[in-house]
């Protein structure tokens, strides 16, 4: 025997009261004696006896009522006993596959098959029953919790419309699972309606996905599964797969190309499909593209912003049975120029012959990859003396360049900077104290730098070795994003000196944050360029100086859009990207200074939300996850500054192929269901008639038979003390 609502036997314990009264007045009884006591105590022994079996009968059943009451609450069922009715209400619980890849919802597409089926099998529920409908792609959000009226809970089946989300199976049975142990009924079932699409099956989450089978399977009462598969969309898809941009930061007036990829999901060409550009809200371009079976082809514009602050670029194909995925849209910000600040080690009167010399000509340069027009940087050299927060105050990214030493005030200000989301970009030199740089600028891990240096030199040593190379490929880092198509830009390097870095992780109680990353590395084995974030901020270590002392580097084509690509990152690499997926929340890292406030959240249906930052070390961390609805998310920081996010559908459900038929029957196999593909099936297959009969219905009874029988005996044991008085 077990019982459905075990938590409720607690209530037997109210049994206790009428005995715990009964010895209470005993206790309270006060024995005095008087003469005539002896005479009644001769004269009616056998009725002293009687009345105390009626006390003790009536204590019986006094006790009996609450008890058997909290049984009957309790819902007993005897399992290996057939219900016997199929009348008897039932605990369902349909997982909904709501998904971008189940259609537009007509009659013919899965998600229409699926709300058929669905409404069906609630039509066919016994009355009373329990229902809760748990949509695949947001299962913390059920459309119906838990109601016993069917037609609600058709009604919100029917209303809901595919999502631009993909079906997170393992979450839904997860949540189907906490829902079934609190279900009311003995008589318990699990619908799973979806179009089984390949990719919301991937075989790395199959042990989790059986473990939790595996765990509704063991509960106490164990409910029966029935399992729908709707055929896939036959109607051919074609999606805007991708929108490549650089991630840097650009300035007004300054070229950013764009490349989209328009990808054919069908078996049959696609032709003449027109690709159309909106920029700002205005048609930039349009023209038609001939996509062959199941490839993609990439269109390209180039084009410039005249203002700063954000910017919308839309890439949009032919809409076709999935429109979800017809349209791809992306938030630029144009910024202002970077201030740099150049902290120079070494002065000299010569030419080229300063630390800073060559960074000054690249970062003044209006003739590179990166850059066209006007230079995107305004940069000002400092003597390592004039560096503090007055000039801190006024630059984004700072360069360190052949620095021998800092006073403390000088490292305290310089990591303020950076953990605020400033940049620093160290660079080595003939004239800079090592010991010093490790023991205070990398301390163990917990400074500024992400690795110490060890000093190594073929012309000092007397060493003969060959010049290390550029290792390839090049790591993807928006840094290195323009030299991987080619990955020649460093061919011809030569590197005649540098200091031996790797990087080393940092002390887990001071920073969270990403371990350091490889810009680029050689084949010694060495790093040349190591990134690493450091509160809000970003630090890039080089392992040799930008000059010519160490190598030719400033010589080489690739030195100006590296330098440039350097500074930006190091500007805004802090600052989180404005294109995300849908379903995927919205991240802020602020500055420490924001801690403890909220920013507000406005979404594209206009409803507008608060997020609260928390301070997490040296970052005011916020999280909002309310992105299930593609389009703009404005969110506006406790300053007043505004910043647009766009949240797009995501790709994973743009490919129709279903998971294979062995992979589905294995899957059932572990569910003990059948799979039907038809309504009828599935409402057939959800019929069962129990495991187990319920006996809280006699209960019901015993327990009105208990109170009568009582209130009768109370009555009729008075009757004689009332005629003996």
């Amino acid at each position: 025997m077990t019982f459905l609502n075990a938590t409720l036997l607690a209530g037997a314990a109210a049994g206790g009261i009428p005995v715990a009264i009964h010895l209470l007045q005993r206790r309270q009884r006060k024995v005095v004696r008087w003469g005539a006591m002896q005479l009644l105590s001769q004269r009616s022994p056998k009725r002293n006896r009687t009345l105390q079996l009626d006390h003790l009968l009536l204590l019986v059943l006094r006790t009996a009522i609450p008890v058997v009451l909290a049984l009957c609450m309790a819902k007993p069922l005897i399992s290996g006993l057939p219900s016997g009715d199929d009348s008897s209400p039932a605990s369902l619980v349909v997982l909904f596959d709501d998904s971008g890849s189940m259609g537009d919802g007509s009659a013919g597409s899965p998600l229409g098959q699926i709300k058929a089926a669905g409404t069906a099998l609630l039509k066919a529920l016994p009355r009373g029953s329990e229902i809760s409908v748990i949509p695949l792609t947001d299962p913390d959000a059920p459309l119906v919790e838990r109601t016993t009226d069917a037609g609600l809970a058709a009604q919100r089946i029917l209303q809901r419309t595919s999502q631009a989300s993909a079906a997170r199976i393992n979450e839904s049975l997860d949540a189907a699972a906490t829902l079934l142990t609190r279900s009311h009924h003995a008589k318990r079932r699990l619908a799973l309606l979806s179009d089984f699409q390949a990719s919301n099956w991937p075989a790395a989450l199959e042990d989790a996905r059986l473990h939790t089978v595996q765990r509704i399977h063991a509960q106490q009462v164990t409910p029966r599964i029935s399992i729908f598969q709707a055929p896939p969309a036959t109607t051919p898809n074609t999606a805007v797969e991708s929108l490549d941009f650089s991630r840097l930061p650009i300035g007004p007036d300054q070229k950013l190309r764009f490349t989209a990829t328009i990808r054919n999901y069908g078996e049959k060409p696609r032709n003449n499909v027109q690709v159309q550009w909106v920029i700002d809200g205005k048609k930039l371009s349009s023209a038609g593209m001939d996509i062959p079976p199941k490839q993609g082809v990439q269109t390209a514009v180039e084009t410039t912003f005249n203002a700063p602050g954000p910017h919308s670029v839309q890439v949009s194909a032919d809409p076709d049975s999935l429109p979800f995925d017809d349209t791809l849209t992306a938030i630029v910000t144009v910024h202002p120029p970077i201030p740099v600040l150049l902290v120079n080690g070494r002065a000299s009167l010569e030419a080229l012959q300063g630390e800073t010399d060559f960074l000054e000509i690249a970062l003044q340069s209006k003739n590179s990859p990166l850059q066209s027009g006007s230079s995107f940087f305004q940069t000002a050299v400092v003597e390592p003396g004039a560096l503090g927060a007055k000039s801190l105050a006024q630059t984004r990214t700072v360069v360190l360049a052949g620095v021998r030493t800092l006073n403390t005030q000088q490292v305290r200000e310089l990591e303020a900077f950076v953990k605020a989301g400033g940049g620093l970009i160290f660079l080595p030199g003939q004239q800079t104290e090592t010991v010093w740089t490790n023991n205070v600028l990398h301390n163990n891990g917990s400074g500024l730098l992400p690795a110490p240096l060890s000093a190594f030199s073929a012309e000092k040593t007397g060493q003969r070795r060959a010049s290390p190379s550029v290792s390839k490929p090049y790591p993807k880092h928006p840094v290195t994003e323009a030299f991987q198509p080619s990955e020649s830009a460093f061919d011809g390097l030569n590197i005649k000196a540098w200091f031996a870095i790797r990087p080393v992780p940092r002390n887990a109680g001071i920073d969270a944050g990403p371990a350091a990353g490889n810009l680029l590395s050689l084949d010694s084995g060495d790093v040349l360029l190591l990134e690493r974030k450091y509160g809000a901020g970003t630090v890039i270590q080089s392992a040799i100086p930008f000059n010519a002392d160490w190598s030719n580097l400033p010589t080489r084509p690739a030195f100006v859009p590296l330098v440039q690509r350097m500074v930006s990152f190091c500007a805004i690499g802090s600052n989180p990207d404005p294109n995300t997926e849908a379903g995927r929340p919205l991240t802020f890292q602020l500055a420490p200074r924001y801690g403890g406030q909220s920013l507000s959240v406005t979404t594209p249906e206009g409803k507008s939300n608060r997020v609260h930052l928390q301070l997490v070390g040296d970052k005011a961390v916020g999280e909002f996850t309310q992105t299930r609805i593609p389009g703009i998310y404005q969110i506006a920081l406790p300053d007043g500054e505004t910043q647009p996010y766009a949240v797009n559908p995501t790709r994973e459900e743009s490919a129709l192929d279903p998971l294979e038929g062995a992979a589905i029957a294995a899957f059932a196999k572990a569910c003990g269901a059948e799979v039907s593909t038809s309504a009828d099936g599935l409402v057939s297959s959800a019929r069962d008639t129990g495991q187990g009969r319920e006996i809280w219905r006699p209960l019901v009874w015993a327990t009105l038979l208990l109170m009568l029988a009582e209130l009768l005996l109370s009555q009729r044991f008075s009757l004689p003390r009332k005629a003996a008085r």
